[in-house]
C-alpha cells in the first residue's frame, strides 16, 4: 500500500462561499492508496465510484496542517491495509459495487471514528478577516487614503510571508481588500 503524503496545505475557500472546503481521507483499494484531500465538490455531491463503494472517503472534522495530515496518514495506514485487503468490487446488474468483509467493514468504522474525532490541535492555523482585525491591527493602520499600490503589495507580502512562517493560511486576498479600504477612505476625505 503507497501512503500519498501531503506536500500542500489542505484550505480552500472558493470564492463566493463563506466556508472552506471539507477534507477527507481517502482509501482507494484499486489504486491500493491512501491519501488525505480536500474535497473539490460543492454542497453534497459526491462522485459515482464514492457512492458506489469504490473509494471509500473518511470525512475529518478539522482542515489539518499538513503535518497532522502526514501523521494521521502513518496513524491509521494499518487500517486502511485491513480495509484494502477486504475491499471487493462487483457488477451489481446496474452499477460496479464496492464491499467489505466483517474485518473491513471494523476496520472502516474504527477509521471513521478516528477521522471524526480529530484534535482541534491538528487544525490548520488561518488567518482570516476577524485574525487581521484583532490581531493584525497596527499592521492595518499603515493603510491611508496616500497609500500607494506597491504599499499595498508590499504589506501584503509582509502579512503573507509572516503568515507563511508561522504554518498558516490567508484566507482572503488582501491586496483586494486593501484597495477597497484605501477607496472608502479616499472617498470620505
Amino acid at each position: 500500500m503507497r501512503i500519498n503524503t501531503v506536500t500542500e496545505n489542505l484550505y480552500l475557500r472558493y470564492p463566493g462561499q463563506s466556508t472552506a472546503q471539507d477534507v477527507f481521507l481517502e482509501v482507494n483499494p484499486g489504486e491500493d492508496t491512501i491519501s488525505v484531500k480536500i474535497n473539490a465538490e460543492t454542497g453534497s455531491a459526491v462522485p459515482a465510484y464514492v457512492w458506489h463503494g469504490i473509494v471509500l472517503r473518511y470525512p475529518l472534522n478539522v482542515i489539518p496542517s499538513v503535518e497532522a495530515a502526514n501523521t494521521l496518514l502513518a496513524e491509521v495506514a494499518a487500517l486502511a491495509a485491513r480495509i484494502i485487503a477486504g475491499h471487493d468490487t462487483k457488477w451489481n446488474g446496474r452499477n460496479y459495487q464496492g464491499f467489505l468483509n466483517a474485518d473491513a467493514s471494523a476496520a472502516s468504522e474504527e477509521m471513521e471514528s478516528i477521522t471524526t474525532h480529530m484534535d482541534d490541535s491538528d487544525q490548520q492555523p488561518v488567518w482570516d478577516m476577524d485574525f487581521l482585525a484583532r490581531d493584525l491591527a497596527g499592521d492595518l493602520e499603515k493603510i491611508t487614503a496616500d497609500t500607494t499600490d506597491q504599499e499595498i503589495a508590499d504589506l501584503a507580502a509582509e502579512i503573507e510571508k509572516n503568515a507563511e512562517d508561522e504554518g498558516a493560511v490567508v484566507d482572503l486576498d488582501l491586496r483586494r481588500k486593501f484597495s477597497g479600504w484605501r477607496q472608502q477612505l479616499q472617498e470620505n476625505f
